[in-house]
């Protein structure tokens, strides 16, 4: 440190580093122009050269207009200032490590105030991480779009995780909802409390990474596995499983279930007088008038070529035979377009089959509205026909 004989007839400016040598006249300019104590940090230098950080409190002492001396306490703070600096550093050094991370990253303390973050979660907000900094979501004004799926939890859901994390766990959502910028994105997110060296909980550290390219990916896949790429029906095999289903689930109630074994007639002199191509659209926009026509509660897929089926939920012979008729009489009355603008009308052939009057599986369902389809077309296409 300093020797006492160092100090004596020595000013305090003469013993700082260069950079600080006005900043202690500037402080004693201000504690003789107030009352009141006036501090101030500076550097000073010791007899081996080294330096050593300060801070000095001031008051004055007076007698009415008189000052008597300047009365200063110093207080070594070095160690403090190479804490605060080896803390900038590490925050510097953070801050340049989350801005090259795509996902969205925020740190919150205690009182859930966004304390750091990165680039990306400040600009998905619109604002700048310095205006986030110190406040809560909702004091950040966060737009009201910029929620979950569902628009009643709002932000407040935000703020659930953020508190289930304070408590010690590790909060994972899945394919989490967003409405950022009028666009639905999906985010996989992880918030986990924040600890100090002691293990004592300080706040939560949130990374969300946006997978909404994933998610697109992975229900594209799972549509092309459950659906007919030509019409967007359900598949052969999505279809059996639907309709097993349902059988269970009529069984346990006991309730009735229907089916529908549908036949484009003629379809094949389509196909060999305008084309396949014209031939697949005509399958599309049967397909759109089949979907159209059937209840919410029902649902259609394409059995294979020109054959389509229907499953219609707690659905007796009677009401199914009523909405078959409907919509074969539909079919009829439409004006397919095709090449240069000429329309073609189509017929159909139904077979209709229900559970558990005529069977009790879904193969005997099939067998049975199949061959009353058959039936149908047998007694001159165009016709619904039950066993």
């Amino acid at each position: 440190m300093l020797k006492k004989n160092s100090l004596i007839n020595t000013t305090i400016s003469c013993l700082s580093t260069p950079n600080f040598q006005d900043t202690f006249l500037v402080h004693i300019k201000k504690v003789l122009g107030s009352d009141n104590e006036q501090s101030c940090e500076l550097e000073l230098l010791r007899d081996d050269g080294t330096s050593f950080f300060v801070n000095i409190i001031s008051i004055k002492e007076h007698r009415e207009d008189e000052i008597l001396l300047i009365r200063s306490v110093v207080f070594n703070i070095t160690e403090r200032k190479i804490a605060d600096e080896k803390i900038i550093q590490i925050s510097s050094l953070l801050k340049n490590v989350i801005n090259t991370s795509q996902d969205l990253i925020f740190v919150k303390d205690k009182q859930l105030r966004t304390i750091l973050c990165n680039d990306f979660f400040a600009q998905a907000l619109g604002k700048t991480p310095e205006e986030l900094y110190g406040r809560t979501d909702i004091e950040n004004g966060w737009p009201e779009e910029f929620v979950r799926g569902n628009p009643d939890e709002g932000i407040h859901g935000f703020e659930a995780d953020d508190r289930e994390a304070l408590s010690g766990k590790t909060v994972k959502i899945e394919y989490e909802p967003v409405n950022i910028k009028n666009e639905i994105r999906f985010f996989n997110t992880i918030k986990s409390p924040l600890t100090d060296e002691t293990g004592n909980i300080i706040g939560v550290l949130g990374i969300a990474r946006d997978v909404t390219d994933r998610k697109n990916m992975e229900d594209e896949l799972k549509h092309m596995a459950t659906h007919d790429p030509l019409t967007g029906l359900y598949n052969r095999r999505m279809f059996i499983q639907r309709i097993n289903d349902e059988i269970e689930r009529a069984s346990r109630y006991q309730h009735t279930l229907s089916l529908f074994m549908i036949d484009i007639d003629y379809f094949k002199s389509i196909n060999d007088n305008y084309g396949h191509q014209t031939g697949d659209t005509v399958l599309q926009n049967f397909a759109k008038i089949l979907s159209d026509s059937i209840r919410k509660s029902d649902y259609a897929a394409r059995y294979g070529g020109e054959e389509f089926v229907v499953v219609l939920p707690e659905t007796p012979l009677l009401k199914a035979e009523e909405l078959a008729e409907r919509l074969r009489k539909q079919i009829e009355d439409t004006h397919f377009s095709i090449n240069n603008n000429e329309d073609i009308n189509l017929t159909v052939s139904i077979g209709i089959s229900t559970f558990p009057e005529h069977a009790e599986t879904s193969h005997e369902l099939l067998e049975i509205a199949d061959a009353a389809m058959y039936a149908a077309k047998a007694a001159g296409r165009n016709y619904v026909k039950i066993p």
